[in-house]
């Protein structure tokens, strides 16, 4: 988009105030930029230039809608680079009188760019697929496909320690810089992934969770432990593996996933306007799925608590007053001693919550039990708060809170 007057005084504000604290010489050891001209002259940034005047000018490059989201920070930082470049070299110059505002308009020039669309690849570990599936703007390739089409042309590490019975591959088209349109597929498969890491819950709810990464993500799969006793003596060496278990998607995964809600959550990604339910949901899924993936259980619990508030709190609300009542209602829509057993097991979660917040662990149980607990707990809110979105068209969380009184009062009182 063209830039503003005032984005462009701003601008060329902050590019003099980089030209005022170049160092030309007498450049201090620990100058926190340095650099060099073609001509072998040092330059350098003082403290006030890199710490206030760089870092404003890369805050402000981010900050222009539609430019900051298309590059990364490294790509940025190369161009300021070429500017403070040619502002050394004005320095130089001591006749030089410089004009900011066309220095800052060139500049920005080479920034506001229409980019190409990218066809960007990340492997994903624990996830593999008989065939290509769309979640959003991601597809998820089996890796053989890939393997065959990319193998002469990739000549890295991409494919190493890859398995097709196990992995497959994540394709997106990007319009960005390079470096930050693999940063912009990253972003989009992990939420895909979440997806997949909350309906496989639901598939598999009787069974241990399955782990997808990113790769590079993955925790490391084997570690080594030594004993040594207070005498110094050598009492034991153990060697333990972490393994995900495999998380196969076949048109048998599919038929269930289906049931589950996989494609009407196919269709939210998709959705250009979503319902304030429906976009809370979504958020939701996202905590719970990163939830599934953590391994310390006080921070799974953590997170799988936040599932449950972002899906059926409002914000200005009081967890304990009404968070309760809400999700026991959900879940246990017709059984009034199971929705009152559930009800006060909730109130307890909450309060466990709070010590955690405020105390830094749990009062009265173990985090392992917490997040155990909390887990069933989110997927039950959010598969059945899908159900009333789907079903009943709940567009807001007012839907959901006049349902849930209305149900009380009609069959739970």
């Amino acid at each position: 988009m063209p830039i503003l007057q005032e984005q462009l005084n701003k601008a060329a504000s902050i590019i003099e105030g980089l030209y005022s604290h170049i160092l030309l010489s007498e450049i201090p050891e620990d100058a926190p930029y340095r650099g060099s001209l073609p001509r072998e002259q040092p330059f350098a940034l003082d403290y006030k230039g890199y710490y206030v005047s760089y870092a404003e000018l890369l805050r402000f490059v981010f900050a222009l809608e539609g430019i900051g989201e298309a590059w990364s920070q490294e790509a940025v930082q190369d161009k300021l680079h070429e500017l403070l470049l040619d502002l050394a070299t004005l320095r130089a110059d001591e006749d030089s009188s410089p004009d900011f505002h066309r220095i800052a308009q060139e500049w920005l020039d080479h920034i506001d760019i229409q980019f190409e669309e990218n066809t960007c690849y990340v492997p994903v570990i624990g996830l593999s697929v008989d065939e290509p599936l769309v979640i959003g703007d991601v597809t998820f390739h089996p890796l053989e496909s890939v393997r065959d089409q990319l193998q002469e042309d990739i000549h890295s590490p991409f494919f190493n320690d890859l398995h097709p019975i196990r992995d497959c591959i994540a394709i997106a088209q990007v319009k960005a810089e390079q470096r930050r349109a693999t940063e912009i597929l990253r972003v989009r498969a992990e939420q895909a992934l979440n997806i997949f890491r909350f309906i496989g819950s639901l598939v598999w709810h009787r069974q241990p969770p399955r782990h997808i990464y990113i790769a590079g993500q993955q925790p490391k799969r084997t570690s080594y432990a030594v004993a040594i006793g207070a005498g110094g003596n050598f009492t034991g060496i153990g060697e333990t593996e972490y393994t995900p278990l495999p998380y196969k998607i076949d048109q048998g995964f599919l038929r269930r996933a289906n049931f589950y809600g996989l494609s009407f959550l196919q269709s939210l990604v998709r959705s250009q306007s979503l319902s304030s339910l429906e976009q809370a949901f979504l958020t939701a899924v996202q905590w719970y799925g990163d939830a599934m993936q953590d391994l310390v259980p006080l921070f799974a619990f953590i997170k799988f608590y936040v599932s449950i508030e972002t899906a059926a709190k409002k914000p200005n609300e009081r967890a304990k007053q009404v968070l309760p009542r809400r999700v026991s209602v959900l879940i246990e829509s017709w059984d009034k001693q199971k929705q009152r057993r559930l009800e006060a097991d909730i109130g307890d979660l909450i309060d466990e919550r709070n010590a955690v917040f405020h105390g830094g662990k749990p009062e009265n149980y173990g985090s392992e039990y917490l997040a155990w607990f909390a887990r069933v707990l989110a997927m039950q809110t959010l598969h059945h708060l899908r159900l009333k979105i789907e079903s009943n068209g709940f567009q807001a969380k007012d839907n959901l809170i006049t349902w849930v009184d209305q149900q009380f009062n009609k069959y739970l009182m």
